[in-house]
């Protein structure tokens, strides 16, 4: 839904300057045209998270993990966790926006989180879930548009300055690369909302129409007129 996918500053900041270009190309296809090509990114971040999944599992089950485990390991919830996000996506975009809101929120309490704060972010993110299900569409558009607008900003700034390079240019610097990605944020929820009414790539999460009352399609041949 990196929302890009959430990258931690420290991670950031031993990227070189092209990776993290690449990443904010990324952020920002997923900024203006995440809606469009909804199906891809959130496969996309299936494979990613089974990875890191599977090789989280192994570090914690094994003393003395190989290679060999942590690439079976990996490989199987790769496969396992973008195959349902292609095919079952509402369910695994819910999910995906109910871990992320509670994780943000829970960490908000103290680093590492209290139980308190899990409790909290739970809560929260069980009901945000359960909205991006109900209201997919809105809630794709908004998370892909906020999400893509401020990694692509970011990631480049914390790539090149550091995170504690970046807070040492001040606070001028700092509000201005936050209203640059607000800007973005909201050019592209404006753009995809457009976008969306317009093109269907065959990507996007459609809903199936209802027969109409009477429609002739379920009713078996020797009943139709």
């Amino acid at each position: 839904m990196t929302c890009s996918l959430t990258l931690s500053t420290a991670t950031l900041e031993n990227l070189h300057l092209f990776p993290a270009a690449l990443l904010a190309v990324f952020a920002l296809v997923n900024c203006f045209f995440g809606y469009m090509v909804f199906r891809v990114l959130l496969a996309v971040y299936g494979t990613v998270g089974g990875m890191a999944i599977g090789i989280s599992i192994v570090a914690w089950a094994r003393a003395e993990p190989t290679t060999v485990d942590y690439v079976v390991a990996a490989g199987a919830l790769a496969v396992l966790l973008g195959l349902l996000s292609w095919y079952v996506f509402r369910v695994a975009f819910a999910a995906l926006v109910a871990v992320v809101v509670a994780a943000l929120l829970a960490r908000v309490f103290g680093d590492p989180p209290p139980v308190g704060g899990w409790v909290v972010g739970g809560i929260v993110g069980a009901v945000a879930g359960l909205m991006a299900f109900a209201e997919l569409r809105r809630v794709v558009v908004f998370f892909t548009a906020v999400t893509g607008g401020f990694s692509a900003v970011f990631i480049p700034a914390i790539a090149y300055a550091g995170p504690e390079g970046l807070a040492a240019l001040g606070p001028f610097v700092g509000a201005a690369i936050f209203i640059a990605g607000a800007g973005l944020s909201v050019g592209g929820f404006f753009a995809q909302s457009k976008l969306a009414r317009v093109f269907d790539t065959g990507l996007t999460p459609r809903r199936r129409k209802r027969q109409p009352t009477g429609s002739t399609a379920l009713r078996p041949p020797f009943t139709r007129v």
